[in-house]
């Protein structure tokens, strides 16, 4: 019966496993034309807004590590320093809860970039644009639409200077895709980059 319960446990996560065989929950991360996270095929909603947040700023931070003062001041800019540091370790507690490998490593908070499906809006290549949006399996648009700063400050200006990077990262691909289908004369495949494009570069 526990054996069986097991399996079951393992089927539901991922088809991924670690080095002792053990299923490993998978994350998804929509910022283009979304501002979604699931983790193990479950959508996160409005309850888990500071988990949300705190996934969003480790995936977009340079090897997915981020200071901890630095996120303390984005996600709870009015607390006092001891709230500031309870509400941390209860987001990180929730997020090792369903299975996400985040920690505080000295005074960097880490996320494991291997938990993480390679979306376009993690990778921002053409590969991933090709692969994720062109079929369908992603939204695009706008980074980040509707995503609730909180009032914050901090947070406000982290997503408008990851916005202006992140459209810059859209544009690119964006363009050398347009170049490669005007390359074949393909106006059709070529229409709908273009009204993509404009969206960042009216």
């Amino acid at each position: 019966m526990a054996n069986e319960r097991r399996k079951r446990i393992t089927v539901k996560t991922s088809p991924s496993s670690n080095e002792n065989g053990v299923g490993t929950v998978t994350v998804r991360v929509h910022a283009y034309g979304a501002c979604s996270v699931e983790v193990a095929g479950n959508r996160l909603g409005r309850n888990a807004d500071v988990v949300v947040s705190l996934i969003l700023l480790l995936t977009h931070a340079p090897g997915m590590q981020m200071s901890r003062d630095i996120v303390l001041d984005l996600l709870w800019p009015d607390s006092p320093d001891k709230h500031q540091r309870g509400n941390l370790r209860q987001a990180l507690y929730k997020l090792r809860q369903m299975g996400v490998r985040a920690a505080l490593n000295g005074d960097q908070i880490e996320l494991d970039p291997s938990q993480l499906e390679p979306t376009f809006s993690v990778r921002r290549d053409a590969l991933s644009f090709d692969c994720q949006v062109l079929q369908g399996h992603e939204p695009f648009g706008p980074f980040l639409p509707g995503f609730d700063t909180n009032a914050s400050p901090a947070l406000v200006d982290w997503v408008e200077n990851e916005r202006e990077r992140a459209h810059g990262d859209a544009r690119r691909v964006l363009a050398q895709a347009l170049r490669t289908r005007h390359g074949i004369a393909d106006w059709v495949a070529a229409e709908p980059l273009a009204r993509w494009l404009l969206q960042f570069d009216p």
